[in-house]
């Protein structure tokens, strides 16, 4: 584990020195936040980068790819989205259920599941797919998506800076709290969804 996460150091050390803030950029459109932005945070307290630069350009980056994830599901709507997700979703692992669970939190939640997704591993993409097909405006969707992702982001970072060379740990413990956070969802929908069940296990009977 600890050789595995020194050569991903290296690598990834390499990889945004060279690139400087545009590698920053160009991580954060494809990698979890929860990786990243320790790894940022380390390279920071390296006095590799300033502060406040790689905060701006993490947070652009995480941008370009939840308004990607928004003008996709924009585009193709709701049917043509879901025949998508069922040929091609495996391979990404975005199932239908994913993108019902999505829009049951969007509908229940909406602006709040928006900022505070951004803070849950796939949930932040999940609540981007319903945002898209309801045409919420751009606007409104860049600014909640903007409030989420930069506090988290600046939270994640700042992590990275005080545990220094120690950033693989939290990257670890982040990994346990993203499935603690995925079980206590999926309780809680079936709770909310509950009701609906008794109902149709008493019309069986």
């Amino acid at each position: 584990m600890l050789e595995t996460a020194g050569t991903l150091l290296v690598f990834a050390e390499q990889l945004l020195v060279t690139l400087d803030y545009a590698g920053i950029t160009l991580v954060m459109v494809f990698v979890a936040p929860e990786v990243a932005m320790p790894l940022t945070g380390f390279l920071i307290d390296r006095g590799l980068f300033g502060v406040v630069p790689a905060l701006i350009a993490a947070t652009l980056g995480a941008m370009i790819g939840q308004i990607a994830i928004y003008a996709l599901a924009r585009w193709l709507g709701e049917t043509r989205l879901r025949r998508l997700i069922g040929r091609y979703g495996h391979w990404v692992l975005v199932y239908e259920e994913d993108l019902d669970r999505g829009l049951e939190l969007f509908a229940r939640y909406d602006d709040w599941a928006l900022v505070v997704g951004r803070f849950v591993p796939t949930v932040r993409s999940l609540v981007t797919l319903p945002a898209g097909l309801q045409k919420m405006s751009l606007r409104r969707f860049t600014l909640l998506t903007l409030a989420g992702t930069s506090f988290w982001n600046a939270l994640l970072a700042g992590l990275g800076i005080l545990l220094g060379r120690h950033w693989a740990v939290l990257v670890d413990v982040l990994s346990v709290y993203g499935t603690l956070v995925g079980i206590v969802l999926i309780i809680l929908i079936v709770m909310m969804f509950a009701p609906r069940i008794r109902r149709v296990v008493a019309l069986l009977r």
